[in-house]
């Protein structure tokens, strides 16, 4: 599983389980996107600024920048200078961060998953059981999505509509490029981008 922090290098580590298949979590989380409405492609787990969480992105120039051969960017100088001074040679961004889903079972652990990740993008629970009002409270005064997935019910139910992409006090910074250009270099190791 690779950890994606702000250094310009992605460091992988063995995780437990079959954690790795992009593939298996698309399946996993399909019925939930689809419950919260979320457009995009869902990425391997992956562990983001100390929080393990699936990445949901949506490309915008990541078959454009294969197709020209120009795989991701993690020099931090390179990219300094492409978010502060673009020309029209510096390549586009090669996604759009759609959001993150937390992999933690117990809720305030998933919910401050997502939360510490709300400058990227938009956060998502899934819980298997009915949470308290002031819980769902709680995730709806932040802006956290959650999905329940009650063992009764067929098909996954939206419970809280949260902030759809970054909080609304994030600025973009060379940081957030860093992060685009690292899930697409993961993107590009789960095989999601010909």
């Amino acid at each position: 599983m690779p950890v994606l922090d702000l250094s310009p290098r992605i460091v992988y580590r063995r995780v437990r389980g079959n954690l790795d298949s992009a593939a298996g979590w698309r399946v996993q989380v399909g019925g939930v996107l689809e419950a919260a409405r979320w457009a995009g492609t869902v990425l391997a787990p992956a562990d983001i600024l100390g929080s393990v969480v699936v990445p949901v992105v949506s490309f915008t120039g990541a078959r454009e920048r294969v197709r020209t051969g120009q795989g991701p960017m993690l020099d931090l100088e390179t990219l300094d200078v492409w978010e502060t001074m673009p020309t029209d040679q510096t390549p586009a961004a090669p996604l759009r961060i759609v959001g993150f889903i937390a992999t933690a079972t117990r809720w305030s652990t998933a919910v401050e998953q997502v939360r510490s990740l709300a400058g990227l993008g938009a956060g998502l629970v899934v819980t298997g059981r009915p949470r308290s009002s002031l819980s769902l409270l709680d995730a709806d005064a932040t802006g956290v999505w959650v999905v329940g997935v009650p063992p009764c019910e067929p098909e996954p139910r939206l419970w809280v509509t949260g902030r759809v992409g970054p909080a609304a006090t994030a600025t973009r910074v060379t940081a957030t490029r860093l992060m685009e250009e690292a899930l697409f270099a993961h993107a590009l190791d789960c095989g999601l981008v010909r």
